[in-house]
């Protein structure tokens, strides 16, 4: 099988919802000795935006959601031990989907993005309570706090994050960037984050630019 072919299978296997394919597909890959940035790139990344697009369709659901959410994290670090490349040092990205949302398919593609670009990434989960965020800034002090929200009604705790980390005296010490459906540019710059993204390749160029300055 060609390089091509098996990155099309670990493909095939998240729209059809096989972790166990999907793991299988991806350690075949590794062991054949291909770089895991290809398949995470023109693999995971685009099946896993198709499977938004079908959960936002209502044509998946939430449950098969999370069951290959944990597939593609296992394919992943399996797919991370084949990474041509190291650089010296990484920047720090802390994520999660905030507290009453268990929504986190667009925060884990953007997870997935800041891995494969070299940014060290602590991702926190769905349903975050608020402290965690706070916390995990204090104990490892990222470069970045990552929110992300899908509901209307917990897009609020962005801006409580935003009042938290001012409280705590942490604020001025990282760069925040917000998003997710119910998320605009004028909702980040009233709640006074730091940056806003559309999507999960804006949200890594953002990133990008953030760590640049």
């Amino acid at each position: 099988m060609s390089k091509e072919e098996q990155i099309e299978e670990i493909k095939n296997a998240i729209l059809d919802i096989d972790p166990d394919a999907l793991t299988g597909a991806a350690r075949e890959y590794v062991d054949d000795g291909h770089d895991g940035v290809d398949a995470i790139s023109n693999g995971i990344t685009p099946a896993m935006e198709e499977l938004g697009d079908l959960f936002d369709k209502g044509q998946v659901f939430l449950p098969q959601l999370m069951t290959i959410g944990d597939g593609v994290q296992d394919a992943v670090e399996i797919l991370m031990e084949n990474i041509e490349g190291e650089q010296e040092e990484k920047d720090l990205v802390v994520i999660g989907t905030v507290e009453g949302d268990v929504h986190d398919i667009g925060k884990n593609i953007v997870a997935l993005l800041l891995k494969v670009q070299g940014f060290d990434v602590i991702d926190l989960g769905r349903d975050v309570p608020l402290e965690e965020f706070i916390e995990a800034t204090e104990e490892n002090g990222p470069a970045i706090v990552g929110s992300s929200a899908l509901m209307t009604t917990t897009r609020p705790n962005m801006e409580e994050i935003e009042k938290m980390l001012k409280d705590a005296g942490l604020r001025d010490k990282v760069k925040t960037m917000v998003g997710g459906a119910p998320v605009t540019k004028k909702y980040a710059e009233k709640i006074g984050a730091d940056a806003y993204a559309e999507d999960a390749k804006e949200a890594v160029e953002t990133a990008q630019e953030i760590v640049a300055k």
